[in-house]
């Protein structure tokens, strides 16, 4: 649990860096406007450009240590308190979202995120539950 957990705090720090990188894009999006020559706009527009490819990368990273983390963590709930069920639940959502994250080379794939990170949000609900639930 403590495996998993870590990779999910590494994903954090990820996550926070590329919301960063959407600043400075706020930035450039001023100077671009203002720019006098067609050299030096091609320059800015190439800037924002590197700019969202790099969230992009950090995104997927956030994502694949979100859902390695979530794996591990259904693994570990198979053996406690937890039903199969949800633990199997969390286990499924983590899987369709690291194979969401190569829908670059597949495109179907993409859809793999979005019902995984739907997933991620029913197995957080069950488990908040659960745990109110042995609270009373």
């Amino acid at each position: 649990m403590l495996i998993g957990t870590a990779i999910w705090l590494t994903a954090i720090p990820m996550f926070l860096v590329s919301r960063g990188q959407i600043i400075c894009i706020i930035t450039i999006n001023s100077y671009y406007t203002t720019a006098t020559s067609e050299a030096v706009s091609a320059a800015y527009l190439a800037s924002a450009h590197l700019v969202i490819e790099v969230v992009n990368v950090y995104s997927v990273m956030t994502l694949d240590l979100l859902s390695v983390g979530a794996i591990i963590i259904g693994l570990v709930m198979l053996k406690g308190v937890f039903s199969k069920r949800t633990a199997y639940l969390v286990i499924l959502a983590g899987a369709l979202t690291v194979m969401g994250t190569f829908g670059v080379l597949l495109e179907p794939l993409k859809f793999g995120t979005l019902f995984g990170l739907i997933l991620n949000g029913v197995w957080q609900i069950a488990v908040g539950m659960h745990l109110y639930k042995l609270e009373r």
